[in-house]
């Protein structure tokens, strides 16, 4: 299962602006245990703000 979420990740990283897709690649690191999870220089909230909207509004169109 790990392998098919990492994939879904590595697929929305190619879409994800550019100012987002450093907080998704680390979750994604993260994740797949490659990285220890960290996010001091990193602004993650502002990745899962955009893509709680992204999500919404594509749910309601």
């Amino acid at each position: 299962m790990k392998s098919v979420a990492g994939e879904l990740v590595g697929l929305a990283l190619d879409r994800l602006p550019a100012e987002h897709r450093p907080a998704l690649a680390r979750a994604r690191a993260v994740y797949l245990g490659e990285e220890t999870e960290r996010w001091d220089d990193l602004a993650p909230r502002l990745c899962a703000e955009f893509l709680t909207r992204v999500i919404t509004e594509s749910h309601y169109s």
